[in-house]
C-alpha cells in the first residue's frame, strides 16, 4: 500500500490526466490519436475521428476554446516535474490519504520492525491493525457522506444482459440529433468533458476519499484479523524459558 501510494504520482496520475487528455482530442477529432490504435483498428478509428472533426467545426466559438483548453491543461498535467511528483509521494502519504488509513500504514511498518527485532510488547501491538481497519470500514461506510461525480447524471442504469445493445441504443436515442451511434457518441463525450471541468479532479488526480465496495472494506478487515491472529498464535506456541524456544529463535518462522 505505501509503494502503491508513493508511486501515485508517477503512474497514477498519468493514467488519470492521459485518459481525460484522449478524451478531449477524440472529441476535436485529432488523427494523432491513430497512433495507440491496432493496424486494423485504423481505418474504422479514422472515419470517426474524421466525423468527430466535422462535428466538431459545428459548434459555436466557446465550446470549441473550452475543449481547446482542457487539452492544454490536460498536456500541461502531464508535465508536472520530476521532483515535484516526488514532493507529490510524500503529501500523498503524510495527509491526503483518509486518516485511519494513514495511521494502519504507521502502524503496520512499525509493528513489523517491532516483531522482526522481538522488541517487547510487539505481538500484542498487532492488534491494533485490525482495530484500525475496523474503524476504517465503520467510519467509511457508515459515517462519510457522499457526492456522486458530476458527470454521473449521465450515465444510464443498464443491465450487465445486452449492455452494448442498449448503450448503444441510449447513445441513439438521448444524444444523436440524426440517429447516428458514432454521432451521440461525440455528444456523449462532449457533456462528460463539460461535466468534468466542475469536479475537483480536474485540477488534482489525488482524490483518496471516494466511495470503496462493502465487500472490499469486510475482506480488509478479515485479512487484517487473520494476519494479527496468525501472529499472535504462532509467537506464544514457544515457551521462552526453555533452551528449545532459544535453539529455535534464529529460524523462527515469522
Amino acid at each position: 500500500m505505501l509503494v502503491w501510494y508513493a508511486f501515485f504520482p508517477f503512474m497514477g496520475e498519468l493514467y488519470h490526466f492521459r485518459s481525460r487528455l484522449f478524451l478531449a482530442q477524440t472529441v476535436q477529432g485529432d488523427e494523432a490519436l491513430l497512433s495507440y490504435v491496432l493496424e486494423n483498428e485504423q481505418e474504422k478509428t479514422r472515419e470517426k475521428l474524421q466525423l468527430n472533426a466535422s462535428l466538431f467545426q459545428k459548434l459555436p466559438g466557446f465550446e470549441q476554446d473550452h475543449v481547446a483548453d482542457d487539452i492544454r491543461h490536460y498536456q500541461s498535467k502531464l508535465k508536472m516535474p520530476f521532483w515535484t511528483k516526488i514532493r507529490a509521494s510524500f503529501e500523498i502519504i503524510l495527509w491526503k490519504l483518509p486518516l485511519f488509513k494513514r495511521a494502519w500504514m504507521f502502524f503496520a511498518l512499525l509493528i513489523s520492525l517491532l516483531i522482526l527485532y522481538r522488541i517487547e510488547g510487539g505481538v500484542a501491538a498487532v492488534w491494533i491493525l485490525p482495530f484500525l481497519s475496523l474503524c476504517f470500514l465503520l467510519n467509511h461506510h457508515f459515517l462519510e457522506s457522499w457526492q456522486q461525480e458530476p458527470d454521473a447524471f449521465l450515465y444510464p442504469n443498464i443491465e450487465r444482459e445486452n449492455f452494448q445493445e442498449k448503450w448503444e441504443e441510449y447513445l441513439v436515442q438521448n444524444w444523436s440529433p440524426t440517429g447516428n451511434r458514432d454521432e451521440g457518441e461525440f455528444y456523449f463525450n462532449l457533456a462528460k468533458l463539460k461535466a468534468m471541468r466542475t469536479a475537483p479532479s480536474y485540477q488534482s488526480a489525488y482524490q483518496f476519499h471516494g466511495r470503496e465496495p462493502l465487500g472490499l472494506l469486510i475482506l480488509y478487515f478479515t485479512w487484517n484479523l487473520l494476519f494479527a491472529y496468525t501472529i499472535y498464535k504462532r509467537e506464544y506456541t514457544y515457551d521462552r524459558p526453555t533452551q528449545q524456544y532459544l535453539m529455535d529463535r534464529p529460524h523462527h518462522p515469522i
